[in-house]
């Protein structure tokens, strides 16, 4: 998984980032994500540490099945466009199996 996020305001700068990511070599899904302060509300250690949490206010999200394929896109979104955020590759471990099937 790459992720380019922001933490600045004015929410919307990465919306068009959207055609670069869904169509990127190897992609299986990118999305937009965006802050909204009703869906994060403080959590109650938060309420007791001195000073605001940074919060982003806005990711794009590109998911692939293997680290090649998002090591280059990081890359590459790190040659074009550094400037709109900070750039992330992430590495999940996950299983699939069917319901009523052996494990």
């Amino acid at each position: 998984m790459v992720t380019l996020r922001r933490e600045a305001e004015g929410a919307g700068a990465l919306a068009s980032m959207m055609p670069v990511a869904s169509e990127a070599p190897g992609v299986t899904r990118a999305q937009l994500w965006t802050a909204s302060e009703s869906q994060t509300p403080r959590t109650a250690v938060a309420q007791i540490r001195p000073g605001a949490d940074a919060l982003i206010t806005e990711a794009v999200v590109a998911e692939f099945l293997r680290l090649p394929d998002a090591t280059a896109f990081a890359d590459r979104l790190a040659r074009e466009h550094a400037s709109l955020g900070e750039i992330g590759v992430y590495s999940h471990l996950c299983s699939l199996h069917r319901e009523g099937a052996p494990s």
